[in-house]
């Protein structure tokens, strides 16, 4: 059996890598690998999460310490405990540059296989910033340069992605992998959820994501509001939550808009919502490369995407990309075109297989790359796949 202890920013909220790990925890074999968890957080703030409920009744442990934020040397010494006192064949850190801190006392304490996954285009921390996230800032970028001193193995799940965090240093490619029958276009469940959410005869613009700089929410309400004008049968459903989100209240207000935004908080039945939804936007500022646009292609969405992120994902005939530079009337043009158009949505889905993003072929992989890492750094048969 392999120990992998797979480390996180945060505590494991929902959110676009957190599924990626979710997916490949869900479909790695789990009579040849074991993974724990070690998350950024206090346990007593996560009584109600239920991922890490699941978690715990698949058998898996869940390591709470405290964020660097708060105390940066009781940080340090909590995952020293962790990692000195758990046996670990692997530590995977899926934290960007963060994941510095983690992989060199992973090196330390002589554990031999280190992975870095970059999931990202960009530091979070982005535009106005306060004192203290200048701060971070500059120590995100000092542990990016780091980094490669510690990780001897480099995922990464674009090539943007991989150049930002790695730079010339080589790095394997993993695309971001779904379920892509969860996602399938399904015309039963498109009539049930419209039906449920009373958007029968509306034209549902959908986002998903959290509130947070990132995602650009006030672009995309402004988007939005020009939408509106054009298509006045229009609604926008969004998915997500976030330190943002009563700014973002509070501006769908101000436009007049509070009738025709609906906000739905986090869910556990995306999949289903992109069934109801007519077309998805995602005007982020950066991105490594998004699960939710591959779960929107894989239902068949047409998709409007900030070109800031990564053009790798372009699956399928329809998903278009402009500059958030732009006025937001032209993404709305560009919406009323599409509109017009005759999509064909159970395509989507063959091509999102296609093009090597589903999950089944893709966890293969990331179990070979964990075979063959153990093998060449410590000296160990395993046999791959």
């Amino acid at each position: 059996m392999v120990k992998i202890l797979y480390a996180l920013n945060g505590v494991f909220h929902k959110g676009g890598t957190e599924t990626v790990v979710l997916n490949y925890y869900n479909n790695i074999n789990p009579q040849m690998f074991h993974i724990d968890f070690l998350v950024h957080g206090h346990e007593k703030d996560c009584i109600d999460n239920t991922i890490h409920q699941y978690l715990r009744s698949k058998g898996s442990k869940i390591f709470y310490v405290t964020p660097r934020g708060e105390n940066y040397f009781l940080n340090i010494h909590e995952i020293k405990e962790i990692l000195l006192n758990n046996d670990y064949d692997i530590v995977h850190s899926h934290m960007d540059a963060a994941g510095m801190f983690v992989l060199r006392i992973a090196k330390i304490k002589g554990i031999e296989v280190r992975i870095s996954h970059s999931h990202n285009t960009a530091s979070s921390y982005l535009g106005s910033l306060t004192f203290i996230q200048k701060i971070h800032r500059y120590i995100l970028e000092y542990a990016r340069k780091e980094l490669c001193k510690y990780a001897n193995v480099r995922i990464a799940c674009s090539k943007e992605a991989g150049e930002w965090l790695f730079g010339d240093n080589d790095f394997i490619l993993i695309n971001n992998a779904i379920n892509v029958e969860k996602y399938m276009f399904n015309e039963n469940v498109r009539s049930l959820y419209r039906k449920k959410l009373k958007l029968d005869s509306k034209y549902v613009v959908g986002h998903v994501g959290r509130f947070a700089d990132q995602k650009n929410h006030t672009y995309l309400i402004d988007v939005f509001y020009e939408i509106k004008q054009k298509i006045p049968s229009s609604v926008l459903l969004l998915v997500g939550s976030g330190e943002h989100e009563n700014m973002i209240r509070t501006k769908v207000q101000n436009l007049g808009l509070s009738d025709q935004v609906i906000f739905l908080g986090n869910r556990n039945d995306v999949s289903n919502l992109m069934q109801a939804m007519d077309i998805f936007l995602l005007p982020s500022l950066h991105e490594g490369l998004p699960m939710v646009g591959v779960e929107a292609q894989a239902a068949g969405l047409p998709c409007i995407v900030s070109d800031s992120v990564s053009h790798e994902l372009n699956l399928t005939d329809n998903i278009y990309f402009k500059s958030i530079n732009e006025s937001p009337k032209l993404w709305a043009e560009q919406v009323e075109k599409i509109m017009s158009q005759d999509i064909t949505r159970s395509i989507g889905a063959k091509q999102v297989v296609e093009a090597g993003f589903d999950i089944s072929s893709i966890v293969k992989t990331l179990e070979n790359i964990y075979i063959k890492s153990i093998n060449t750094f410590t000296g160990s048969k395993y046999e791959s796949f």
